[in-house]
Order: structure tokens, then C-alpha cells, then sequence
């Protein structure tokens, strides 16, 4: 077995078994980062809710309308109620 060949299992552990990503340095600088398309679809999602949070929080700060938690439960209920 070659050191290439260990280097794509280490790869294929890393980025299947426990979703870490491999970093990759040149120079002692990172260069780029490898991850599973799966961790990398999740880190997208999270970052676009993020977004969305971020979007609201600032939409709540310029003084739009907002509503409780309750008020929140009941207009969801109605329109699961409308599918």
C-alpha cells in the first residue's frame, strides 16, 4: 500500500465517518479546506438561516410589526389548516 493510498482512507475517514473537514496548509498558511458535500449542504443551510435570522432581527430594529409566540402558533396552525 502506498502513502497515497493511506492518505484517501484518512481522506475517506474524515470526510464519511465523522463529517470533519481536512484541512490542507502550504507553508504553514491554510490553502483550502475539504469537506463531504453532505457537512458542506448543512453548513449552507445554517448559514442561510442565519441570514434569515439576521434579516428579521434588523427588519424588528427598523420597527416592523412583530407578533408573540402565540399569535405565531395560531397563523401557522391556520395555514397548516388551509393545505
Amino acid at each position: 500500500m502506498t502513502q497515497a493510498d493511506d492518505s484517501l482512507k484518512v481522506a475517506d475517514y474524515c470526510l464519511k465517518e465523522t463529517n470533519e473537514s481536512i484541512y490542507i496548509t502550504q507553508n504553514d498558511e491554510g490553502d483550502m479546506v475539504i469537506k463531504s458535500i453532505d457537512t458542506y449542504e448543512k453548513r449552507e443551510q445554517l448559514l442561510r438561516l442565519r441570514a434569515r435570522v439576521l434579516q428579521a432581527e434588523w427588519e424588528r430594529i427598523d420597527g416592523a410589526k412583530t407578533m408573540s409566540a402565540t399569535e405565531a402558533r395560531k397563523n401557522l396552525r391556520e395555514r397548516l389548516g388551509e393545505l
